[in-house]
């Protein structure tokens, strides 16, 4: 069974990034084992995970990404993809009801102790701010320009802001948009609370797949073009 240390720090929120974390672990890395050890303090937790193989400190990052992405996609907590003790002890006390209100994870630390055979991570409960600016598109400063020439650039509209296509959760929120109003044309009644529950479900497996590809894909020297005409429907300016 895992051991918890200062039991007393542990609140819902916690316990459940503690086991999104563990999830996102076992996406990325299917040989981890269960997890052996929980510190809670009054920021996040320090976890122990078992695990017998090659180093993986790199996927610090990774990890991050995919717990937010579940985090975002607002699942209930069953639709965590857990096995063997982890999942006794993760219904060995309360969690949240869906993972939105877990409300975002930092990944502090990440590393791979290959002599004492674990991974420990740490973590903070709250996403990681960005910087001012970060991720921002900039735009060079415009040249010197007649007056005419000023005013009519000052009469064209705001331009809207540009899609984040490299955002796991906005591409998937996308999607399943998409998916949603090309089941309602087809007569689907997904109306109400049957839409909630259809985008709950579609979207772990959406942005995990997502997230992988976008993982993978320049590692493995991934190339592709959009096939056929592309209506505004899919693609925002």
């Amino acid at each position: 069974p895992v051991q918890v240390g200062n039991e007393a720090a542990r609140d819902a929120q916690k316990h459940s990034l503690t086991y999104i974390i563990k999830s996102a672990l076992g996406e990325l890395v299917p040989t981890a084992g269960d997890i052996s050890g929980v510190h809670y303090d009054k920021r996040g937790a320090k976890i122990t995970v078992q695990y017998q193989g090659a180093d993986c400190s790199d996927l610090k990052d990774k990890v991050e990404e995919l717990a937010n992405t579940f985090i975002a996609s607002n699942a209930p907590l069953s639709q965590l993809k857990l096995k063997g003790e982890d999942i006794e002890s993760f219904n060995s006390s309360a969690s949240v009801a869906a993972s939105g209100e877990a409300g975002g994870v930092t990944v502090k630390k990440f590393s791979c102790n290959a002599g004492k055979e674990q991974i420990i991570i740490e973590f903070n409960a709250g996403a990681a701010k960005k910087k001012e600016g970060e991720g921002e598109v900039k735009e060079a400063p415009a040249k010197a320009s007649k007056p005419q020439k000023a005013a009519a650039a000052a009469a064209q509209p705001a331009r809207a802001k540009k899609f984040e296509y490299d955002s796991v959760p906005e591409v998937t929120s996308q999607i399943l948009d998409d998916v949603m109003l090309l089941l309602q044309g087809e007569g689907v009644d997904v109306g109400g609370d049957k839409a909630a529950a259809l985008r709950g479900k579609l979207a772990a497996s959406v942005s995990t797949r997502l997230t992988l590809l976008k993982n993978t894909a320049y590692t493995h020297g991934y190339t592709a073009k959009i096939e056929g005409a592309v209506s505004n429907f899919v693609v925002k300016r």
